[in-house]
């Protein structure tokens, strides 16, 4: 869709910005998109390989760019979309190397349907751990978004001990963790249930994962 006057000084400063951090390689993948800012809430940073566009929230500032350039360029890089499907293949006894067109959109539906994203929070936990330098965490600690400071980035934060784990087995647990939530809850009646954590009240329908 072309980028605005500040969309193409906001890339050429990351770009500048980037090569001086010591990321060249970096700069040279981010130059092959487009760049756009959003002031949408509820997007930090996205990158779109179908559309070639990497989108990143107008709050944030320059050294959290470079971070979230970085971090969704990684994503792609250790291809979080094809290992999560052939993780959920194998956790369903299939060869990953042999799913057909029709099933790899089921996986590709139950990933992007998932109300907590949970291959989006093990992929970003994984960028964490193989990606950040203890700058980097610093620096996305302290994003704010509408006022309100943006959690999750930082795995030793919420899971210390996930530090050295993959994505494959950190979405194994984070289900785990969602799983013993609905078993702990209260089941208000035959069709509600209430988190006990949180007070928040799903249908059951909401639970299935």
């Amino acid at each position: 869709m072309g980028m605005t006057k500040e969309e193409r000084n906001g890339k050429a400063y990351i770009e500048r910005l980037l090569k001086k951090q010591g990321y060249p390689t970096y700069a040279k993948i981010f130059d092959k998109f487009e760049f756009h800012f959003t002031s949408d809430p509820s997007h930090i940073a996205y990158l779109s390989p179908k559309t070639g566009e990497i989108v990143i929230n107008r709050e944030v500032d320059a050294d959290q760019c470079s971070v979230l350039v970085r971090h969704e360029i990684l994503h792609a890089y250790l291809q979080h979309h094809k290992r999560m499907i052939e993780h959920l293949a194998k956790l369903r006894g299939l060869d990953p190397d042999k799913l057909d067109d029709m099933t790899i959109k089921e996986f590709e539906k139950i990933i992007y349907t998932d109300p907590y994203r949970l291959d989006n929070i093990a992929g970003d936990y994984e960028i964490s751990n193989r990606g950040y330098t203890a700058k980097d965490k610093q620096a996305v600690r302290n994003i704010l978004i509408n006022g309100q400071t943006v959690s999750g980035l930082v795995t030793e934060d919420d899971h210390p001990e996930w530090t050295n784990l993959s994505i494959e087995e950190m979405y194994d647990l984070l289900k785990k963790e969602i799983e013993n939530k609905v078993t702990d809850g209260i089941l208000l009646d035959e069709t509600t249930f209430v988190d006990p954590d949180t007070g928040i009240v799903y249908g059951v329908g909401e639970l299935n994962m």
